[in-house]
């Protein structure tokens, strides 16, 4: 995905989350760009590793958390 689509794809991510009230956290934003990368439908576990990959310090409970709003 170039970096144009993965931006119109965030944009409304983005606006949805403050219109809800909830915060855009590093964490939820690398949850939504990991689900983005993919072609499937990828397994919570999937999703898990691609984001530990940039943020190590991410618990499953984040993105499960995360994967729940979207």
């Amino acid at each position: 995905m170039s970096p144009a689509d993965k931006q119109k794809r965030l944009d409304p991510f983005m606006a949805a989350h403050r219109e809800s009230g909830l915060p855009v956290t590093i964490q939820r934003r690398a949850v939504f760009e990991a689900i983005l990368e993919r072609q499937d439908h990828p397994t919570a576990e999937q999703v898990y590793r691609a984001v530990r990959r940039d943020l190590p310090q991410i618990s499953r409970m984040t993105e499960e958390g995360n994967k729940q709003h979207e």
